[in-house]
């Protein structure tokens, strides 16, 4: 069963390469590493994008590179209706659904967008959890939530 009941929303990187791809390939942040070397195999794990530019997106999604920041008003934007209505749509047709377990790896303003999300049930009964911490900190918590132990 892919991802066994997990969905990742994982926030877009400032590093990116320089051709329009799929999103996952565009963003080269540390978490994106990880995440290329980890979400392989039988139990690869659904994933998300919360992108400044595009909003929550399908990683598979083809995106060109772009510069733009989430802020808190950008933020407030990608948590009005209509992008919740959106966000609905998407995440109920990913295989996998319904899912039991969400991991949102961002910053504050990507979990702010997020917790929106999940207020408004856009990911059903799910647990979403959220990273925190330092870099490192966020970094092992991706690590053990794509291996299943977090």
């Amino acid at each position: 069963m892919v991802g066994d009941g997990r969905l990742l929303i994982m926030a877009c990187s400032k590093r990116k390469r320089n051709r329009p791809i799929p999103a996952v390939d565009l963003y080269d942040g540390s978490a994106y590493r990880v995440l290329k070397k980890r979400n392989v195999g039988f139990h690869r794990v659904p994933v998300l994008v919360l992108s400044a530019k595009h909003g929550l997106i399908k990683s598979t999604r083809v995106i060109a590179p772009y510069d733009q920041k989430m802020d808190e008003d950008r933020g407030m934007e990608l948590s009005a209706n209509y992008a919740i209505e959106r966000a609905h749509a998407l995440v109920r047709g990913l295989s996998g659904w319904p899912f039991k377990k969400a991991f949102c790896h961002g910053g504050a303003h990507y979990r702010m967008v997020v917790k929106k999300y999940e207020s408004a049930g856009v990911f059903g009964g799910a647990s979403v959890s959220y990273s925190h911490g330092g870099m490192g900190e966020q970094l092992a918590q991706l690590l053990r939530f794509l291996e299943g132990t977090g």
